[in-house]
């Protein structure tokens, strides 16, 4: 199961999601259903765009945080049950 976690980075940086639709140029309502991990896809290029605003916003902030992949996105093993 892959499940994002991007609200805990923006709530270590104490950001809305306005602010970092701002920052990352993704749309609020994308930013959004990621935030509250009501998203069937990941676009890459969005995520990229947000990886980038949240270590912009840590460094400018004087901050020795460097968000990656593993960050924002956890992925569990489920094994299925044998029938």
């Amino acid at each position: 199961m892959v499940k994002l976690k991007l609200d805990k980075a923006v709530n270590m940086l104490g950001l809305s999601m306005n602010r970092l639709s701002i920052a990352s140029g993704v749309r609020p309502h994308t930013v959004g259903d990621l935030v509250r991990n009501d998203s069937q896809r990941v676009d890459l290029d969005s995520l990229d765009k947000i990886l980038n605003a949240l270590n912009s916003i840590a460094e400018d902030r004087g901050l020795d945080i460097k968000f990656g992949v593993a960050d924002i996105i956890e992925y569990e093993y489920l094994r299925k049950e044998p029938n």
